[in-house]
């Protein structure tokens, strides 16, 4: 990943998933095109960029992304992507992601229950049922 960065302050100006094709040096309106093994390097009076390494803490079941840390050390850019957990909020959106995904499309769902009406079945609350099993509600 390529991050311009500012030298005085070391804050972020941006970042590219890939090696970046052409810089515009702030403030100047001028461009670099820099060669991919290039980095560091100087864009203009107070910015470098450079191609910072990336490392991502595993994540469980019960956590999700947390902030980046960006650490800039002389030319050399890390960034950690921290995890933390999940909290109530995104547990009972993942829940609902689920069943959504469980119950299947309206339309779907009145077919069944048309057929139970016509077959004198119970085909759809049997679905509804085993899907709230599969995927009980958080506590």
């Amino acid at each position: 990943m390529d991050i311009l960065i500012k030298t005085s302050d070391g804050s972020e100006i941006n970042r590219w998933q890939n090696p970046a094709p052409k810089v515009s040096i702030p403030g100047t309106g001028d461009v670099v095109f820099p060669a991919p093994d290039d980095r560091p390097l100087a864009i203009g009076p107070d910015h470098f960029l450079a191609t910072a390494t990336v490392v991502d803490e595993p994540t469980g079941d019960s956590q999700k992304r947390g902030p980046e840390v960006v650490s800039i050390v002389g030319q050399e850019v890390s960034i950690r992507r921290t995890t933390i957990d999940k909290d109530t909020d995104d547990l009972i959106a993942e829940w609902e992601g689920k069943r959504v995904l469980a119950y299947g499309s309206v339309g779907s769902q009145l077919d069944m229950q048309y057929w139970d009406g016509v077959n004198s079945t119970t085909v759809w609350a049997d679905h509804v049922a085993k899907v709230k099993f599969d995927h009980p509600k958080p506590s």
